[in-house]
């Protein structure tokens, strides 16, 4: 599987979000990778596959992410890409959060 983009977001809070970035992106020729849409087989090897072969990993970064222990878990595998000196580019993308307190 070879992944342009793979996209880190919280589903609950910022699919809608996820699924424009998507749209554009694909209309310009890139393969993104996001949860749930491409996920196939078992949940965890997918998403570590997408993870291990993407060259951009762009994370879209609200509260809800942020304490996300699955995003938290992709931050670690993109990371560890890194410490490996692998071509890979980490956007981080903030959006706001609907209930700002």
């Amino acid at each position: 599987m070879n992944t342009d983009v793979f996209i880190s977001h919280h589903t609950d809070s910022s699919l809608h979000i996820v699924e424009a970035i998507v749209n554009k992106l694909e209309a310009n020729g890139l393969r993104c990778w996001y949860a749930p849409r491409d996920t196939h087989g078992i949940y965890a090897n997918s998403i570590a596959q997408a993870i291990n072969s993407c060259s951009i990993f762009l994370l879209i970064l609200n509260k809800p992410a942020s304490e996300s222990v699955h995003v938290l878990n992709e931050l670690d595998m993109v990371t560890k890409r890194l410490s490996k000196k692998e071509n890979v580019c980490i956007i981080p993308f903030h959006i706001a959060d609907d209930d700002i307190s």
